[in-house]
């Protein structure tokens, strides 16, 4: 941010793609799933790329935003497809990096044991390997923090994902929490819909 605002220019992807491959973009990217339907992959990883490469221009964490706003409009779409579309995004990627986010799909990636790192293709891995295992958007989120490691990251996504999926029972704790009125959080979620209903009929 500091490089934008003394040059005006967006860094560059690093000559190492290993360089700098963190989850902050990967992190944010379920919005971008939430607005632009499963049919038009082209146009949701145009975006995907825009909004990560400001700050994660590594081709690896661009492409674990790819799986995270995939894994995202499935959500929407049919949770049931939410696992294939992680599967099929990473082999668009062809990416060696994202072969784990295939083994979980399949129930044969673990986790490694001192929890999940900063590593965007790691965190894609976890939040798949949780959503296959779990039965729904309490139990994986559950299921993420209990990983170990970075675990507000991957239960924020996987509750990014399967948080608007049809059918998904509150977590158990929900009633003890208090939700403040907030009319700007309100308003944000409208057009979040109405830029997804304006793609449909667009």
């Amino acid at each position: 941010m500091a490089r934008f605002a003394e040059t005006g220019e967006l860094p560059q992807p690093p000559a190492d793609p290993r360089d700098g491959v963190t989850n902050g973009a990967a992190m944010r990217m379920a919005p971008v799933g939430w607005i632009i339907p499963a049919t038009d992959p082209d146009r949701r990883r145009t975006l995907v790329r825009e909004l990560a490469r400001g700050t994660h221009p590594s081709p690896i964490a661009i492409g674990a935003a790819c799986v995270i706003a995939a894994m995202a409009t499935w959500g929407l779409e049919d949770s049931d497809a939410i696992l294939a579309a992680a599967v099929a995004e990473a082999e668009w990627l062809g990416l060696p990096d994202f072969d784990d986010v295939q083994r979980a799909a399949d129930g044969a990636w673990t986790p490694p044991p001192g929890g999940i790192t900063l590593d965007a293709a790691q965190t894609a891995a976890a939040v798949t390997y949780v959503i296959q295992g779990s039965a729904g958007a309490a139990e994986a989120m559950t299921s993420a923090v209990l990983l170990g490691g970075d675990t507000d990251t991957v239960a924020a996504i996987v509750g990014g994902i399967l948080g608007g999926a049809s059918g998904q029972d509150a977590p158990h704790w929900w009633g003890r929490v208090s939700f403040p009125e907030n009319a700007e959080v309100d308003g944000l979620a409208a057009r979040l819909a109405e830029l997804r209903r304006g793609w449909y009929s667009a």
